[in-house]
């Protein structure tokens, strides 16, 4: 017999802890479960803590790395082929997996199974982690009695995004990268070199442009004032967050990302084509059903564009006409997409041809992104130097007056 300690909460959502003895973990579980309690932390051997409850900061936390969620669904994919259950498999991943708040929310899954949940109703309830696509899917797999097949592809699903993402970051990274030197530059020039310059600028006892006057001014205030620095810088992302962060915001900021110039736009329609390509395929081949499976795409594809073009072959379905023929109506889908859309209804092999299609467009990613990297390099060097210059410019432009004055 062994002791566990416990941090659990009753139906009223009032948290309480303390030590169970069982012969195991299961057991000890089901114990509490029996009290009405749902377990949040259960560990053998371990000491209550003082504090009744885990101190959490909004915004921060409560995320589960795509790396280690891949991870999780392989292996509980492994462990169901082999033939042992949902709920002891899950007991073994909760001890083997490193993110602390998969294992947390592992124990909570399987608190709930035991409790007589399905894997689809408790992984529902942790949707930060677990997307309406991981949960469909899933779901999906329980009914058809493939579990072990769907994690598999689940898996895939997530590794491939996973790749997209980080092909994106990394194109992002030279930029932002020159951008953040670019600023600092900037800044530096200004709060230093600049009042050297200035003091200078009093001995010449003349007018000074305008241009001149505009960067002696934000010296001076850099100055007085540092705390406006992180504002003026600040302000601008903010004020980009707030409005993306609205319905109408976000829709706007989603169009205007398809029509940025130097093959942006054209990198991000590929992305968003073949996430909602590779999202749809993987829910197909899941087996669940044309409606479901198209409305999760919309909603997990990241663009109001695409989301829009779902809604509307939702209706084209209703009404007992194609897929494809609402792909047509939207300019986001060329006409490769729309035939290998077709060629997929006509044969019955949708998920497969869906698949393709995901396949092409991020090896087209991977192209844009290599083409786009030998483009931005010469830009984001004219844009530095036209920074600097312009200071430096500003600078001399008192001294060249006074040589004309001289003449």
């Amino acid at each position: 017999m062994s002791s566990f300690a416990y941090q659990a909460v009753d139906n009223a959502g009032k948290r309480s802890q303390g030590l169970v003895d069982a012969p195991d973990k299961v057991t000890a579980n089901r114990q509490l479960r029996q009290r009405g309690l749902t377990v949040v932390k259960l560990n053998e051997g371990g000491k209550v803590s003082k504090g009744n409850a885990e101190i959490k900061i909004p915004g921060l936390g409560g995320g589960v790395k795509t790396a280690d969620l891949t991870l999780f669904s392989r292996q509980f994919a492994t462990m169901i082929g082999s033939g042992l259950t949902i709920l002891r498999s899950l007991m073994i991943l909760e001890e083997q997996v490193e993110s602390k708040n998969l294992k947390r929310i592992l124990t909570e899954i399987a608190a709930d199974i035991e409790g007589g949940r399905s894997l689809s109703e408790s992984l529902e309830k942790h949707p930060k982690v677990f997307d309406r696509l991981y949960v469909s899917m899933v779901r999906a797999g329980e009914i058809g009695g493939v579990l072990e097949m769907t994690l598999q592809r689940i898996s895939v699903a997530l590794e491939a995004r996973e790749s997209l993402k980080r092909k994106v970051k990394s194109a992002m990274m030279y930029p932002t990268v020159v951008l953040i030197f670019a600023l600092l530059a900037a800044i530096g020039m200004i709060l230093f070199l600049v009042p050297i310059f200035t003091k200078m600028y009093e001995d010449l006892n003349s007018e000074l442009p305008k241009i001149t006057k505009f960067l002696v001014s934000l010296s001076e205030n850099g100055k007085s004032k540092p705390y406006l620095i992180p504002i003026v810088v600040g302000s601008p992302i903010f004020a980009f967050r707030m409005w993306t962060s609205q319905e109408f915001g976000r829709r706007q900021w989603d169009r205007i990302k398809l029509r940025l110039p130097m093959r942006i736009g054209a990198i991000v329609q590929k992305v968003a084509l073949a996430r909602f390509a590779r999202t749809l395929s993987s829910l197909i081949s899941a087996g669940v059903p044309m409606m479901q499976a198209v409305r999760v795409t919309g909603e997990s594809s990241g663009n109001s564009v695409i989301e829009d073009a779902m809604d509307d072959i939702l209706k084209s379905i209703e009404e007992g006409r194609a897929f494809s023929e609402p792909l047509k109506r939207h300019p986001i889908f060329p006409s490769m997409v729309v035939q290998m859309a077709s060629i997929g209804e006509e044969t019955g092999k949708m998920d497969a041809m869906l698949e393709k299609v995901a396949e092409f467009y991020e090896d087209e990613v991977d192209a844009a992104i290599k083409s786009l990297t030998s483009i931005v390099e010469p830009i984001m060097m004219i844009f530095v130097g036209g920074i600097v210059g312009f200071i430096i410019i500003a600078l001399y432009m008192p001294m060249f007056a006074l040589f004309d004055k001289i003449k």
